[in-house]
This record gives C-alpha cells, structure tokens and sequence, in this order.
C-alpha cells in the first residue's frame, strides 16, 4: 500500500472551523472594548497615558503608538457603541504630543511631577534609574500628580484673569457711577417749578393754570 495514499487528510469539520472563528472574534471584541473603555475613562489631561507612551517618547514612538491604538479601536472594527468617542480622543491626544512645544512643556511638568512624588517617596531622582520607572504603583502616583498639577495650574490661572478683569472693570464701574450721579443732580436743577391752576367758575371740572 502506498504510505502516501494511506494519509487522512486533516480536514476540519466546518462547524467546528466556524465556532473556532467566532471564539477568536470574540476575544478580540473584547479586548476592543477593553481599550475603548481604557480611552474613555482616560484623562484628557494625560495623552502620555492615553497613548500609552513614556514621557521622553518622540515623534516617531507617538505615531507608532496612535496607528496600533487607533486599529484596535476603530469604529469599523468594534461593535462598542462608543468607539467614535474613544477614537475622536485619541486622535485629540496624538495630535498634542505631537506639538514639540506642547510636548516638552508636558514632559517638563511630568518631570515635575516625578520630582515630588519621589521626593514624598524617599527616592532619589535618577534619570538613569529605569527601575523606578517600571515601578507601575510608582508610576500612577506620578501620573495623578501630574494632572493635580496641570488643574492647579489652570485654577491659578483662572483666578488670575478674573482678579485682572475685575480690576480692569473698576475704572469703568466707577465711571458709570460719577455718570450717574452728575445726571441725577442735573435733573433735579433742571426740573421745572410747581405750578398752581384756579378752577372755571363756568366749568368747574376744567383747572386753568395761573
């Protein structure tokens, strides 16, 4: 017998082929919409953790970033309802990191950030010290720091234009006043006299003025 004729073709069974198909698209459904939430739950404040990218990432790192995030949460190829939301963020965080002047005045307030919570920590600051920096406990604080900072930073900055606009209003408010009180004063001189009236005696319901 020929040894060659005598193989079984591995030929699966159809339904199997198709319930191992939908098993593997489930899988990756669900790790789409793992992802999406990821996205949306994520901060605007914080594209380095949106994207998923460290804080000396570079041009090229951010865009190798953003084409695997985005295909994986695409709104074509995930049935997660809020896919377009998650996608139009992403596409929002890219686009920061990639500003060089944005981008550096981030890292420089993540640095910052980094400094305190070591500082809280014990740690000695070291940018040679790749440890630390995979010490993902380590790394939220670093990150929530980092967008407790930047709110500091706009409260502060509100406050500030709004003390600038009240006292640039001050001036305009207390002219308006002196306005008001030369007008009232005017008024009150230019007012005419009382003027008395003497009745008809023919017709009593009229009042002639004298």
């Amino acid at each position: 017998m020929n040894s060659a004729s005598s193989k079984i073709p591995n030929r699966q069974d159809p339904q199997d082929r198709e319930l191992e198909l939908y098993f593997k698209s489930q899988i990756t459904q669900v790790n789409r919409h793992t992802e999406v939430e990821r996205i949306l739950n994520s901060s605007k404040l914080d594209p380095f953790y949106m994207l998923q990218v460290s804080d000396d990432c570079d041009e090229k790192i951010i865009r190798n970033s953003y084409r695997k995030l985005s295909l994986l949460i695409h709104p074509d190829k995930t049935t997660h309802p809020r896919a377009r939301e998650a996608f139009e963020k992403l596409k929002v965080a890219q686009e920061e990191l990639l500003n060089e002047k944005q981008r550096k005045w981030l890292q420089g307030m993540l640095d910052d950030a980094r400094q305190i919570v070591f500082s809280e920590a014990g740690i000695k600051v070291d940018d040679n010290n790749k440890e630390t920096k995979r010490d993902e406990k380590l790394e939220e604080k670093v990150h929530l720091k980092f967008r407790e900072l930047q709110v500091e930073l706009e409260w502060n900055r509100q406050e500030k234009l709004k003390k600038k606009e009240w006292e640039e209003s001050r001036e305009n408010r207390v002219s308006s006043w002196r306005d008001f009180q030369a007008n009232s004063k005017s008024k009150k001189r230019s007012r005419p006299a009382n003027k008395s009236f003497t009745q008809d005696p023919n017709r009593p319901y009229i009042k002639r003025k004298v």
